[in-house]
């Protein structure tokens, strides 16, 4: 009797465990009907899955940023240029670098941080000079001490800034004139030079030498109503020839000449050409100014170079040019 009790109740242990497992599944089948029936909103991770940072970082980029990476470095390379008075397009041979970021100190500011870099004339890796901005969420201009970048206008003023930069332009000149002296280069490469140099000498108290020098006056090239140079030159030898008694041949000899078209002043434009002897580079000079309307000499002389005394620092550009 004991022992059918026993066996009864051993049976109703197992039942029960049966109902149990039966009920389990049947709850996770209804689970899983249920999931199919109402899926996941599109973009809802579930745990086991992972979603792009990229993505999402873009995605909020894009909803913090009320300007783009491409207006971030037009407006950092107009404000760049306007603070250094560079001519029209002095970045455009840049590499250019722009992040958007943020600091500890500043954690809910999100901003932009682009660096213009220039390399030296024939080479990638060799830096000659760079350029930064940071701009806030809508493309204001800033300061950010928290990564130590000063604002564009405050940086174009710090002591030497302007003068590498002017420095930087006049080796490039020189360095397409064979790094001849400025002034052998010729009347268009002066031109070039002076059109770009001008806007950044202007007001500024100290130049490098050679700028200096270089910028004492202002050049160009003929325009309507003037003188070409060839018709220029012409008019300057028969003036040497007409006031110094010169031949043909002593004419020939002075093969070497500099050459400029000085617009410093608007109202007489004109041509200035000095010559000399190659051969007898200690002997005479000539120097002749032709106005570049009438043809007319303006100016005629002749010097020699022993009677000048010369220094290291500069081939007195005030006379020759």
């Amino acid at each position: 009797m004991k022992q059918e009790e026993k066996r009864i109740k051993g049976k109703r242990w197992v039942m029960m465990l049966v109902a149990c497992i039966i009920l389990s599944c049947a709850g996770s089948a209804a689970l899983c009907a249920s999931a199919e029936e109402y899926p996941l909103p599109e973009g809802t991770t579930t745990p086991g899955s992972t979603q792009s940072e990229s993505s999402v970082g873009a995605a909020q980029e894009e909803e913090l940023h009320a300007v783009t990476r491409e207006e971030a470095i037009a407006l950092a390379k107009t404000a760049i240029a306007q603070a250094h008075c560079f001519p029209e397009g002095r970045l455009d041979r840049a590499q250019v670098y722009a992040i958007s970021y943020t600091t500890v100190e500043h954690p809910d500011d999100l901003r932009w941080h682009v660096i213009f870099t220039l390399y030296r004339e024939g080479t990638l890796d060799e830096i000659s000079w760079q350029y930064e901005a940071c701009l806030d969420a809508w493309g204001n201009i800033i300061e950010d001490r928290d990564i130590m970048v000063p604002h564009v206008e405050k940086a174009a003023m710090l002591p030497g800034a302007k003068a590498i930069d002017s420095q930087q332009i006049y080796n490039r000149y020189a360095q397409e004139a064979g790094f001849a002296p400025f002034w052998e280069w010729s009347y268009t490469l002066k031109a070039a030079y002076s059109q770009e140099i001008s806007p950044i000498v202007q007001n500024r108290e100290s130049n490098p030498e050679q700028v200096s020098f270089s910028s004492i006056y202002r050049y160009g090239l003929p325009g309507e109503g003037e003188i070409s140079y060839d018709d220029a030159l012409a008019r300057a030898q028969e003036s040497l020839a007409s006031r110094y008694q010169l031949t043909e041949e002593m004419l020939s000899a002075l093969s070497q000449h500099y050459d400029a078209f000085d617009i410093t002043q608007p109202e007489t434009r004109r041509w200035k050409f000095t010559f000399m002897d190659p051969v007898d580079v200690h002997g005479v000079w000539y120097r002749v100014e032709i106005d570049a309307r009438s043809g007319e000499a303006i100016r005629v002389e002749k010097g020699h170079w022993q009677e000048r005394e010369w220094t290291d620092q500069s081939f007195d550009l005030l006379w020759l040019f």
